[in-house]
Order: C-alpha cells, then structure tokens, then sequence
C-alpha cells in the first residue's frame, strides 16, 4: 500500500541545503523551511544520504539524527523497492538510528 499521509516529504537536497551554510540554495530553504509546518515526513535513505553528504562536505552529520527527536522529521516510510514507499516498524527506526548513531560516533 502506498503512503498517503498528509505533510511534506523531504528529500536529501534541501536537507543538505538547510544544514550547510556554503549551499547555493541554503537561504532559500531556510525561508521555506520556516513557512513549513513540521514534522517533514522521510524515509531512511534520506537521512543516510544527507549524513553522508553533510560528512563529505565538512558538516555535522549527527545533526541530522537529531531531528526527529526535536519534531523536525518523521522517518515515517521505508523505501522497499522502486516506486513504493511502506509504513516502518517504530523498532526498526530505532535500531537503525542507534546503528547510524554509532558509526558517526567514531
């Protein structure tokens, strides 16, 4: 069954932006971002990718992991296979949140 929650979903590139300040689009997302009601709906490769990005670039990826525990974000769908997009098990977030956790950790 396709997800079709209410919201905005977001995706690695404004995340990035919004995080990284030499971003070419970092004041623009800013402004929506602030226009936006919270939380953003996302999936884990989302928040993986912009880690890795944010890490690549001389960011903090950690903050990232951060944002659903301040209402940000909601890792609310797990990407399956193309094109679909399934409700993920709480546990399971958790566990991988801890993983992402303790990799960026050292």
């Amino acid at each position: 069954m396709v997800n079709e929650r209410p919201g905005y979903r977001a995706d690695t590139g404004p995340l990035v932006a919004l995080f990284n300040e030499r971003d070419a689009r970092h004041q623009w997302v800013k402004k929506e971002m602030a226009a936006i009601q919270p939380p953003l709906l996302t999936c884990e490769a989302v928040v993986s990718e912009t880690c890795f990005l944010l890490g690549r670039n001389g960011g903090t990826p950690a903050t990232v992991l951060r944002l659903p525990d301040i209402g940000l974000i909601n890792i609310a769908f797990i990407f399956v296979y193309p094109n679909a997009f399934h409700p993920a098990i709480d546990g399971e977030i958790c566990r991988y949140t801890h993983v992402l956790r303790r990799c960026l950790s050292g």
